[in-house]
């Protein structure tokens, strides 16, 4: 178990498996692994955890150290190509160092750890043509970072150690390695790094798959548009994970090699088979099953089921764009550098000045998230949560659309004052949600604070113990969460406000600008079809969940038809339990002669229905729809 500080330990004795901690998502535990928590620094620190502050954490230093090891990751690649003169070298590190993959990434700190790319492409080149190198020193070397890279982050690992393969498959074309050693080097280097895996607890009660490959993809303009030459263009709803752009300073630059010496970045791949079939395969697999040129959909194939599952546990696939990024830079730098003269330095130096401006709106965002300061108070959260011993969270990670900081804020407050926390963010979720749910129906237990993810954002998703703890004048607002305590604490009120009046008779209104469409566009405030006589689904969603219980629902919609013609029709629909989608209310829209209306209804759900939608489908007749409404009393839920 790790320190606490560290997210979530408590205590600097050792357990097995090391990175295992059963204060988050307690009480099965996970290991830290897949918090993002940089299991190896984690590691290191852990026997000097009684002599540091108990506010310590590294990640800030982490930031710098990656900054540090992009430079020197840079030098060493370039000297590796043989680009030994100090201005080669001054602008092979600057380009790194604003490279605009890596400054997009401050946030997720592990996976700023870029300069691991960069030693492994070096690595690959000293390995290949520096006799020092060979005879298993640059294998050797490729273990160790691939073991140090899986114990930063397993993505980085993941795009690592297929260069080790790379370079062996070169050595044996090149009959200075056998295919037996070959495979004995592949053989003890998997094996090793299945040890380090199981030691360190990535296999605890891990589902190592996960939905969302063709989501987290790459858009095939990512490497040309993020900057000032185009914007960046997002077609699933997930691709700035694939943000990929080359920089205005890079594209220049590439375009002067292409023209001017074409030939031979065709000669180097030539030379290196191996590599660039590697480097064609990452840019297949982060553009996906689905690939996008801009918005327009060039590629969507389907995938079995089991495929599914296995490219689901490096499901971002735009990540892997990275080392294609970063050689398509170095074989531009080597390839203009190598003829050493004033005119190539020249136009190097106004590339660099470009690609500066280029990524000036990037470091601009990375200041100004440096400069946020946190909204918690750790001091008083201490005091209230005094007499508490643990945290339960609903709805659990990964068991509902709760954004991640919201598990963030909590894991947080868990991890600094010692408390466990039965759901936090992990790189996968954990748990089956019914069991991780089980405490949200039954009855409050002193020493637990209970917390509703993101109750005002839909106060209607709300379970037994929640109800009872609003009625019992228990519950406090935090932010945009609802958090509730049995007996309420004596210095409760420190950290939140009372529930409102009306937020005990809940009503959730959606205006129609806030609702997804198939036929519609916004008219003034009004949701209407762009084309007359459209007909399809002017309005769907919201895709909340609603608890059993009783509800009403209201449409506000106005018509120039008369009140007896049809206009369309309503629906409101959910899944089940089993996931099977039903109706359980619809009726027809009425012709209001050009009145504002008001459609209500009342229903009563036995059970609870996930991603309900209150739908409104327009037969092509006149139709605007202003808003929805969805009401609860909690007083009439079960």
């Amino acid at each position: 178990m790790l320190p606490r500080t560290w997210l979530a330990g408590g205590s600097s004795d050792w357990y097995f498996p090391l990175l295992h901690s059963i204060r988050i998502n307690a009480p099965e535990g996970t290991s830290i692994a897949f918090t993002d928590s940089i299991p190896l620094l984690a590691l290191l620190l852990n026997p000097f955890h009684p002599l540091l502050p108990d506010e310590f954490h590294y990640f800030g230093l982490w930031h710098a150290f990656c900054y540090l090891l992009q430079a020197c990751a840079a030098v060493f690649l370039i000297r590796s190509l043989y680009i030994r003169h100090l201005s080669g070298t001054l602008l092979a590190v600057v380009f790194a160092l604003t490279w605009p993959a890596l400054t997009h990434r401050l946030g997720h700190t592990a996976l700023m750890t870029h300069g691991l790319l960069l030693i492994a492409l070096g690595i690959y080149f000293r390995g290949l043509n520096n006799d020092a190198w060979r005879r298993g020193k640059a294998s050797t070397a490729f273990i160790v970072l691939s073991c140090i890279a899986l114990l930063i982050h397993p993505y980085l690992m993941a795009m690592i150690y297929p260069v080790f393969i790379a370079y062996l498959s070169q050595q044996y074309l090149r009959r200075a390695l056998s295919l037996r050693h070959g495979l004995l080097w592949i053989a003890s280097s998997l094996l090793l790094l299945l040890m380090i895996m199981y030691a360190g607890g990535y296999f605890v009660g891990k589902n190592a798959a996960a939905e969302g490959f063709g989501i987290y993809s790459m858009n095939l303009t990512a490497p040309f548009c993020g900057g000032i030459l185009c914007s960046f263009a997002d077609a699933t709803g997930g691709q700035d994970e694939g943000y990929n752009y080359l920089g205005a300073g890079a594209l220049l630059l590439l375009s002067i090699a292409l023209i001017t010496r074409g030939g031979e970045f065709l000669r180097a791949g030539r030379r290196h088979i191996p590599l660039l079939l590697m480097l064609a395969a990452f840019v297949l697999y982060a553009a996906s099953n689905r690939i996008f040129f801009g918005q327009h959909a060039v590629v969507d194939v389907s995938l079995p089921e089991t495929l599914k599952g296995l490219l689901g546990v490096f499901r971002v696939s735009g990540r892997f764009f990275w080392l294609v990024g970063y050689s398509v830079l170095f074989a531009t730098l080597v390839i203009l550098l190598r003829r050493h003269n004033w005119v190539i330095l020249a136009i190097m130096a106004v590339a660099l000045l470009l690609q500066w401006q280029d990524t000036r709106t990037l470091r601009e965002l990375v200041r100004y998230q440096a400069s946020i300061s946190g909204d918690l108070n750790l001091d008083l959260w201490h005091r209230a949560v005094a007499d508490l011993d643990g945290i339960d969270i609903y709805p659990a990670y990964g068991c509902g659309n709760t954004p991640t900081e919201d598990y963030v804020r909590y894991q947080y407050i868990a991890a600094h004052l010692g408390l466990t926390i039965n759901s936090a963010y992990t790189a996968r979720p954990t748990g089956d949600c019914d069991s991780k749910h089980e405490f949200a129906h039954g009855l409050a237990k002193p020493g637990r604070m209970y917390v509703k993810a993101g109750f005002q954002r839909n106060p209607l998703d709300l379970p037994l113990i929640f109800r009872e703890a609003i009625a019992a004048g228990e519950c406090l607002i935090d932010t945009v969460h609802l958090i509730c305590a049995k007996g309420r604490p004596t210095t409760w009120e420190a950290v939140g406000l009372p529930p409102e009046e009306q937020q005990k008779n809940i009503t959730v209104r959606w205006a129609a600008a806030q609702l997804p469409s198939v036929i519609g566009h916004m008219q003034d405030t009004r949701l209407v079809p762009r084309e007359r006589g459209a007909v399809g689904y002017l309005s769907y969603g919201p895709y909340i969940k609603l608890p059993a219980g009783t509800y009403s629902h209201r449409i506000e919609y106005i018509s120039q038809a008369n009140s007896t013609t049809t206009v369309g029709n309503w629906d409101l629909v959910g899944q089940d339990a089993s996931g099977k989608t039903i109706t359980v209310a619809a009726g027809p829209l009425m012709g209001t002669r050009g009145e504002a209306f008001q459609l209500t209804g009342a229903l009563s759900l036995s059970h609870a229905l996930q991603q309900t939608e209150l739908r409104l489908f327009s037969n092509g007749e006149d139709l605007r729809l202003e808003a929805i409404s969805i009401s609860s009393d909690i007083s009439t839920h079960p």
